[in-house]
């Protein structure tokens, strides 16, 4: 039964009415669905579709999605301009592409960020055969400078170093892969150069 705290249709109604609709929050909306029981059709695509959304959680609550790269995510998600968490946009992301046949490499565990007066360097994680790139500028929706990745062959990570910028400028920045039929990318991080 719905909890009503206003008349009814008002903002503040929650849960079912009878088995006509039902009313919740989301993201601080009112929102309001038709009451459905969902169809399971239990289909081999299905499975393999379900199969794939549990490898994202997994991939979310993995260790190495350290709090740099969930805060990320949570501007990633800011830039899409829809109301979502950074567990959606990480999941929609990861998602929109390995349904479509693409290797989906997770690049996280950023580590060793530092700001110098005139770069950006740190070591992120990501396969060794997907060519990670980064883009950085100081907005969050604008990084057109682009910086190729070094794989660390010791360490088993990728070594970036953004070079040419600004003293005391905060600037995003986010990696992505670029090879053919494979794909990963991050949220957008930001740090700040040192003083001159």
């Amino acid at each position: 039964m719905a909890k009503v705290t206003n008349p009814l249709q008002s903002s503040e109604a929650s849960g079912q009415i009878g088995k006509a609709m039902v009313h919740f929050r989301w993201k601080g909306l009112h929102c309001v669905r038709s009451y459905v029981i969902p169809a399971n059709p239990n289909t081999e695509g299905q499975a393999e579709v379900r199969g794939f959304f549990t490898d994202c959680v997994n991939a979310w609550h993995n260790a190495k999605m350290v709090a740099l790269d969930k805060d990320a995510w949570r501007r990633w998600a800011e830039v899409l301009g829809r109301p979502m968490t950074n567990m959606n946009a990480f999941i929609s992301s990861r998602m929109k592409e390995v349904t479509k046949g693409r290797t989906w490499g997770d690049t996280w565990n950023i580590s060793l960020l530092l700001g110098t007066v005139s770069g950006i360097t740190f070591t992120i994680d990501a396969p060794e055969d997907h060519a990670l790139k980064c883009e950085s500028g100081t907005s969050l929706t604008y990084r057109p400078k682009i910086t190729n990745a070094t794989w660390n062959a010791v360490d088993l990570d990728w070594d970036v170093s953004i070079t040419g910028l600004a003293s005391n400028t905060t600037y995003y920045f986010r990696c992505y892969t670029d090879v053919a039929n494979k794909y990963g990318y991050t949220g957008v991080y930001l740090k700040k150069t040192a003083s001159a």
